[in-house]
C-alpha cells in the first residue's frame, strides 16, 4: 500500500470509531500537506519517518510553508497539522505498520491566550435583533436565528443541524444533537426566542420550503438546509446595515452569549455546560474582565481619586 492508501485506511478506522464526516474530510485535507512534505523528500514509507523528520516538518510549516494565499499558517492551524499527524501515527504503531511512534516527544506550539474579540453590546444585539423585516418568511426566519443564536451559544453546525423535533416550545428548550464531541445536549430557550421560532414556525416556514429537506428547523431562501457560507452571509448583510463596525460571525454571538452572563453573574460552571465544553479550561477564558470594569474598579477604589 502506498502512503495514500493507508491514510485513507486510516481514515476509515476513525469514521468506525464515530469522528464525524466533517472531522474525517478535515483530517483528510491536513493530512495532505504531509503526504506532499514526504512525497517532495522521495519518502515512500512511514517507516522511514523519523522524529528528526518529523520536527523538520514542523518547522518548514513554521517557517517555509506558504498556502495558496501566500501567507504563513497561523499556529493555530499549525498545532491542526500536528495533532492529526500524532493520531496516525498512534494508529499505524497499533496496526503494526511502524515499529515506534516518531512523534512522541513533538511539542506543540504554544498559543497565545487572547480574550474573545468583538464582543457585542447589547445595544449592538438589539439593532440586530431588530433589523430583519417580520414581516417577510425570510425576516422572520433572521429573527428567529438570531435569537436562538443568543438565547443558546449554539455554533453554526449545531444551527443549521437542527430538525423541527428538536424544538420543544412547550417547555421553551432545544436538543443539541452530536455536537462537539459527538455530545447531545439540551438548552434553554429564552421566551422571546421561543416566540420568534414559533411564528416563524407558525406563519413562515412553510413558504420556504420546497420540500427537500423537510426536517430542519432553519431553511434557507432557497428552502434548504442551512449550507456553511449562508450564515456568515446573512449576518454580514444585517451587521452592515445596522452599521455595526465589527467583524459577527455565528462564533461572535458564541462570545457574546457567555460574555452576557458571566457580567450578570452565571456561574462559570453553568456556562460550561451551555457551550457544551469538555473542559472547563476553555470556558474560563470568559472569566477575564472587560478593561471597562477595571477601569470602573479604580476609579471607584483607588486610594489616588481620594487624594488632592
Amino acid at each position: 500500500m502506498d502512503l495514500h492508501d493507508i491514510v485513507e485506511t486510516f481514515l476509515k478506522h476513525l469514521e468506525t470509531q464515530g469522528y464525524s464526516e466533517r472531522t474525517v474530510t478535515d483530517y483528510r485535507y491536513n493530512l495532505r500537506y504531509f503526504l506532499d512534505y514526504l512525497s517532495d523528500r522521495k519518502v515512500s514509507s512511514f517507516s522511514k519517518v523519523s522524529a528528526e523528520t518529523i520536527l523538520a516538518y514542523q518547522d518548514y510549516i513554521h517557517h517555509e510553508y506558504k498556502p495558496v494565499r501566500k501567507k504563513v499558517l497561523s499556529l493555530g492551524y499549525q498545532v491542526n497539522l500536528l495533532k492529526v499527524l500524532k493520531k496516525l501515527f498512534v494508529y499505524l504503531v497499533r496496526d503494526g505498520k511502524v515499529l515506534s511512534d516518531p512523534t512522541t516527544g513533538l511539542k506543540m506550539p504554544k498559543l497565545p491566550k487572547r480574550l474573545p474579540s468583538d464582543v457585542l453590546t447589547k445595544r449592538e444585539i438589539k439593532k440586530l435583533l431588530s433589523a430583519p423585516d417580520t414581516s417577510t418568511p425570510s425576516g422572520m426566519r433572521d429573527r428567529a436565528v438570531f435569537e436562538i443564536l443568543y438565547s443558546t451559544g449554539i455554533r453554526k453546525r449545531e444551527l443549521g443541524n437542527l430538525k423541527l423535533y428538536d424544538v420543544d416550545l412547550t417547555n421553551r428548550q432545544v436538543t443539541v444533537r452530536e455536537g462537539k464531541g459527538k455530545k447531545d445536549r439540551i438548552l434553554p430557550l429564552t421566551k422571546k426566542a421561543a416566540e420568534a421560532v414559533d411564528v416563524y414556525l407558525r406563519d413562515h416556514r412553510e413558504q420556504l420550503f420546497d420540500g427537500k429537506d423537510p426536517v430542519y428547523l432553519i431553511l434557507n431562501d432557497r428552502g434548504r438546509k442551512l449550507g456553511r457560507k449562508w450564515t456568515a452571509w446573512m449576518l454580514a448583510k444585517y451587521v452592515a446595515a445596522a452599521k455595526i463596525k465589527k467583524k459577527v460571525t455565528t462564533h461572535t454571538w458564541r462570545h457574546t452569549f457567555a460574555t452576557h452572563l458571566l457580567k450578570n453573574g452565571v456561574s462559570i460552571r453553568v456556562i460550561q455546560e451551555l457551550l457544551g465544553h469538555e473542559s472547563l479550561t476553555s470556558t474560563q477564558i470568559y472569566t477575564k474582565v472587560e478593561i471597562t470594569d477595571l477601569r470602573r474598579v479604580i476609579d471607584k477604589k483607588h486610594p489616588r481619586e481620594d487624594m488632592e
